[in-house]
């Protein structure tokens, strides 16, 4: 999978409809792997099914390859669960999203702004990364959408494509497939 350089591999946050519950993955197939964590895809084992039903909130790109993402995943996961954001970063971002995913967000704001570490590979410069947001609070979405770039480190925010989500096709995974809207140059 990581051998294809027509894979799109992102990290994605995925909030619980109905609860406050998050979920941080990796993924060449956005479409595909929300289908599984909602149980809806063929060769859908329990392992990938998170019960109820997930939405994604935020996918980042820009990675050169899938380990690379994959590193970016387990970075996050680990910051996550070391605290690292404040809480006045959270109440700076207060609105419809709930913390636990607010604190996911801000994690991921800050190893792209500020980290270095020899796991991810990050570090080196000149990089260009896409953030692909779906929450509808727009004055939320305004604030968490500051402070995400550096001089080296350049970050463009899209909004997700809903459509994209909903053409997932019940079959095995599809390799190359590109699971975010293409933005056309006019």
């Amino acid at each position: 999978m990581g051998n294809n350089p027509k894979i799109i591999s992102g990290v994605y946050i995925l909030q619980k409809v109905l609860k406050s519950k998050a979920h941080i993955g990796v993924t060449g197939n956005l479409s595909h792997r929300l289908a599984q964590h909602n149980h809806e895809a063929y060769g859908c084992n329990e392992a990938g099914y998170l019960g109820g039903k997930w939405r994604p909130v935020l996918a980042i790109t820009g990675f050169d390859t899938h380990i690379e993402a994959e590193n970016f995943e387990a970075l996050l996961r680990d910051r996550v669960q070391a605290n690292i954001t404040t809480r006045h970063e959270v109440d700076e971002c207060r609105g419809g999203t709930p913390t636990g995913v607010l604190k996911r967000i801000l994690t991921a704001r800050h190893l792209l702004r500020d980290e270095k570490d020899e796991k991810w590979e990050m570090r080196r410069t000149n990089r260009k990364y896409i953030l692909y947001w779906m929450i509808d609070d727009e004055l939320q979405l305004e604030q968490m959408r500051k402070g995400w770039g550096t001089k080296d480190r350049v970050v463009v925010h899209e909004d997700l494509d809903p459509k994209v989500l909903t053409e997932h096709k019940p079959a095995p995974r599809i390799a190359g497939k590109k699971f975010f809207k293409e933005k056309t140059e006019k």
